[in-house]
């Protein structure tokens, strides 16, 4: 049987261009992701495109972003990290490329939501799966260092799409971004696998399935092979789904709380950060250029976030779960100045270093939750129930805080119904705890009763 050429993780050497390689395409595809409230907030205004309907086309893509997260991990079994990455961007290029010629709002749906969503979602689980192959021991750092320069994007992009926009119009911007997304193809190629899959020969392991197969046939009658391949297969598939869908997780209520929790405040907060371009514009009448400015100082904002709290954290031995709900909570805050102080230009620019503080940690204790309740062994099925339960109440839930905006002709009601969303978290998993710590009470009460009559 032939060998697998294997090697251990590096934690360096050529994992360093894989690092620059995801942060390569992450900077490539997402300009138009990130500044799409900028491109379209005119444009959306002349065609009359509701905030209801604005909310369920970004709520749509990040849907399928979401699903295809999912999908991408048996992709992942059968083909290699780079081949995977390579169709995922190539399917954003061909996404942006074709949003130059959308001008309707269902053209919008198909380009933006579906294609770009389904190539996003293959690259995030491909450049994650490269990351961790290539490093062990190294790998918060790695992750660090990916992470950053991913983050330093925002900082900028608002600026050089604002200037874009002025000269070249919505649809210059939109094929220039297109041009800087074909560079992602270049970073997918260097994600080179650390291994190759075998080839099967005849006289190996398929010769060895053919003999069983012959002694089978001599053994049974054609009805008898029939019902044990049936047999077999069915044997096989249920074993196979029990192993991918552990739905023993389900029963457990801590964790269908803590997901629900999660996902809850994920799409309240996605919202947010979507449509703040159109907020701003409305709420706080600002210019594009007041726009983009805040935009980036909440990128600078989101930075801090990244680096600075979780140190601090660390060093207080602070768990991921509290700081997760602290963020939220810092969300609601700023929200709630923006809407008592958005007539005053100096208070929002100000109020944005906050709103990205806690954007940026949010991002980083997100993916700290899961692992400090779940074990290794259950990780990948649990963080697979949280992406599909994201994208599911992404398509049913997003679209309520844009309707809010059109029922009350303000986004100020909107603002405040994201924050009733995100503070459901933190009431959600307050009560959870205390229900935890007063049976955990009850038991060793009762234990120690127990003991005393015996």
């Amino acid at each position: 049987m032939p060998r697998v050429r294997r090697f251990h993780p590096p934690d360096g050497g050529y994992g360093w261009i894989i690092v620059i390689s995801s942060v390569l395409i992450t900077s490539c595809i997402t300009p138009i992701v990130q500044c799409f409230g900028l491109i379209y907030e005119k444009p959306f205004k002349e065609m009359g495109i509701s905030a209801t309907q604005i909310s369920f086309l970004l709520h749509l893509y990040n849907s399928i972003m979401c699903t295809c997260c999912f999908v991408a991990g048996p992709l992942l079994k059968k083909y290699n990290f780079r081949q995977v990455a390579f169709v995922g961007c190539l399917t954003v290029c061909t996404g942006v490329s074709i949003t130059y010629f959308s001008n309707t709002y269902e053209q919008l749906l198909i380009t933006f939501c579906i294609l770009i969503g389904i190539g996003q979602g293959l690259i995030t689980q491909s450049v994650s799966l490269a990351i961790n192959t290539y490093f062990k021991n190294r790998l918060t750092l790695a992750m660090s260092y990916s992470v950053t320069g991913t983050g330093l994007l925002p900082i900028i992009t608002p600026q050089v799409t604002n200037i874009l926009l002025t000269n070249y119009s919505t649809q210059g911007a939109v094929l220039i971004l297109a041009g800087i997304s074909l560079h992602s193809l270049a970073g997918a190629l260097l994600l080179r696998p650390l291994y190759q899959k075998p080839r099967r020969t005849v006289s190996g392991e398929t010769q060895i399935e053919q003999n069983e197969e012959n002694s089978v046939a001599t053994e049974h009658t054609p009805d008898e092979i029939r019902c044990l391949i049936r047999d077999e297969f069915k044997l096989s598939v249920t074993s196979k789904l029990r192993s991918l869908l552990n739905l023993e997780l389900l029963k457990e209520s801590s964790f269908v709380i803590l997901i629900i929790g999660m996902s809850i405040s994920y799409v309240a907060e996605l919202n947010f950060n979507l449509i703040n371009p159109f907020v701003l514009a409305e709420l706080a009448q600002f210019s594009r250029d007041d726009v983009a400015l805040a935009m980036s100082i909440q990128a600078t904002g989101d930075i801090c976030g990244r680096l600075l709290i979780p140190v601090m954290s660390h060093k207080l031995k602070w768990a991921a779960k509290p700081m997760y709900l602290i963020s939220l909570i810092g969300s609601c805050i700023g929200r709630q100045v923006l809407v008592s102080f958005c007539d005053i230009r100096i208070v929002i620019l100000t109020i944005s270093i906050l709103l990205g503080l806690a954007k940026g940690s949010r991002a980083v204790y997100q993916s700290l939750v899961l692992p400090e309740y779940i074990n290794i062994e259950r990780l990948p099925v649990a963080m697979g129930f949280l992406m599909i339960l994201n994208g599911g109440l992404s398509i049913a839930v997003g679209p309520i805080i844009g309707f809010v905006h059109d029922f009350t002709k303000s986004y100020t009601y909107a603002l405040q119904t994201a924050s009733l969303l995100s503070m459901s978290c933190v009431m959600l998993w307050f009560v959870d705890e205390l229900v935890r710590r007063i049976k955990c009470r009850r038991r060793s009460q009762t234990e120690e009763q127990q003991t005393t009559t015996t």
